[in-house]
Parts: structure tokens; sequence; C-alpha cells
């Protein structure tokens, strides 16, 4: 695995807030220059291009797994027009066919969809919603940050001129996880929600939204539901609301991964501090990482904290903390 690295919309050469186009182009021009072809002075974090199309394109990490981000697509039968704010995430094993949008591969799942399997109602897929706030309309103003190495990435998008708000922000899990017991085909997407076809939801962070081309606690191809604690259980915690006494110390830990009922391991690269996250809002999570100033704007930079760099990530389900300290990866 290579050496995690921070990439960051105030960087020199980043693609910043120049976004265009429907909302997959828009995450693509952020998640291409980070992850595959560099900017400035900072590489690439080593992943690969799988396809590209107008309405869907796909990358794929260094142990060959493959996550593929669809929008705008018109309706087709069987399946309904994409709600217009809404990307759906797939996920699979392998690249075998770019010739659409959406693209096929071994073990292809989008929640609780997976390749060869009936169709549930509604045709539920994986989606990002909540997107389209921070990357099309409060684009002026957008902040994001993505800690990525070339097995996992995490993407944060906020407004700073939402800051009070659910909906304009969303993280984006996606890639290897630190698993009790190593299984080939370790590779999951966690942010977003599952939801019929035309529909669009909420931007959860490490729960609800999930796509997994296998059952990380079985190693067998199949649907399980994935989610993370605490996230999961408290997923509507605004990550607004404020305590007044100080936080006094932190507590760092990764976000436990489940499938079913089962603990399978740790994500990487995202730390929480369980009482910060449940009692406090986004305010004192900035003040711990030792930003300031009456509207703290400046958070939407790194904090070097005993030689590593940690990022405020807010998001719906409560808070979190983006680091490139080795000990979390």
């Amino acid at each position: 695995m290579s050496t995690p690295q921070f990439y960051s919309w105030d960087d020199n050469g980043s693609p910043a807030r120049g976004l265009s186009g429907n909302i997959q182009n828009r995450l693509k021009q952020i998640l291409v220059p980070c992850l595959v072809t560099g900017y400035g002075d900072k590489p690439g974090a080593g992943w690969m291009i799988g396809h590209e199309h107008p309405n869907g394109f796909s990358l794929i990490n260094a142990d060959g797994n493959v996550v593929n981000f669809v929008s705008n697509l018109p309706a087709q039968a069987p399946y309904p027009a994409m709600n217009y704010w809404t990307i759906h995430i797939y996920a699979a094993e392998s690249l075998i066919d770019t010739s659409s949008a959406i693209i096929d591969g071994a073990n292809l799942c989008s929640g609780t969809y997976r390749k060869g399997s009936p169709e549930l109602s509604g045709y539920p897929r994986h989606n990002l919603s909540d997107a389209n706030y921070s990357i099309i309309s409060e684009l002026s103003t957008l902040q994001w940050v993505l800690v990525a190495d070339n097995k996992t990435f995490i993407l944060n998008c906020s407004s700073s001129s939402s800051s009070q708000s659910l909906y304009f922000s969303f993280t984006l899990y996606a890639g290897k996880s630190l698993l009790d017991i190593e299984l080939t085909g370790n590779f999951v997407v966690l942010g977003g929600d599952i939801s019929y076809y035309s529909y669009s939801s909420y931007a959860y962070a490490f729960s609800s939204g999930y796509s997994s081309p296998i059952n990380l606690s079985t190693g067998l191809s199949g649907h399980v539901r994935v989610g993370t604690h605490p996230y999961s259980s408290t997923r509507d915690i605004d990550p607004t609301a404020q305590t007044t006494k100080p936080l006094s110390r932190l507590n760092l830990q990764q976000p436990r991964l489940f499938y079913g009922t089962d603990f399978v391991g740790r994500l990487r690269g995202v730390v929480y501090d369980d009482v910060l996250r449940s009692l406090y809002g986004w305010q004192e999570h900035l003040k711990v990482l030792g930003f300031s100033g009456a509207n703290y704007t400046d958070r939407g930079k790194l904090a070097l904290i005993d030689g590593y760099n940690y990022a405020f990530a807010r998001s719906r389900s409560g808070n979190s903390i983006l680091t490139d300290n080795p000990a979390f990866w």
C-alpha cells in the first residue's frame, strides 16, 4: 500500500471550485485529479480510471476493485429516469464492460441490487444525494478535502456558507478496510442512502448507503446490510448541535465496520471521538483541532498534530475527522 496523502480545495493547482457539467462530472473533476493524475506538486494516489461516459465514470484501486458513479440517466425500460440531484453508486470486483454509464463487472452491486438477482420493487440503488448542495448549489463556497492511498479514499465536501445545515455536506468512503481476518476482495463503498431508482434521499455518513461486492464476514457473494458503529445507530444526529462545556481531551478511534450483525473490522483514515461526535457540534470539533476565529473561516484547511495531518469532516450521521496518521491506516 502507498503512503496516504491529503488533497484539498485550496491546494495550488487543485480543481478547487472549478467544477462544471452534470453532478457525476463534478464529482469526477475532484476525484480524478486526486486519485489518478495528480496536480501541482502532488502525485495521484495510485488509482486508475476504469472508464468515462457522459453520464458515468469508474475508478479502479490497486487491488483491481471498481467503484462506478452514474447520474442523469434518462428513462430506459424498465427503469425510470434518474432523479436530477442523485448519483447512483455501483461496486464490482473487476471491470468487464465499459460501453455504458453503468459498468459490468464481477459481483456488480449497488446497495440491495446485485447483478443476476431479481430486482426489488422500485429498483432501489445506492445513491449519493445532497451532493448537489455543496458541488452545485453552493459551489462558490465549497470546501472539499480528500485523504487517500492506492486502495482507499475518503472525501468530504461541505459548504462554508452553510455551517448550520444538515444538507450542505457529505462524506464518501471507498476501498479497503482494516479487517480482523483479511479477505481477497476487501472493498466497500459507504455514504449516502439506498432508495428507489428515481428518488433522492439523504447523504448519511458511513451508514445507510453501501455497496459491497462480497460479504466481508463470510468472503462470499451475496447481499447483507453494511454499516458502521456508531454512525448507523445515530444516523440522524445533528452535526450542528452544541454543548457549551469545553471538551478537555480527545480519545480518537476508528468507526467499527459491520456486515449484518457481524463485526469485521474498522475503516481506514477516518476517526472520531465518541463524546465529541455525540454531544458537540462543528465548532467544538474545530476548536480541538486548533482552528479559531469568530466564524472559523480557516476550517477547510488541515491541522498538523504531532507530525500528522487531520481535517474536519462535517456530515449527517455525526461529524468525523480524516487523517493521514499511519496508526489509523
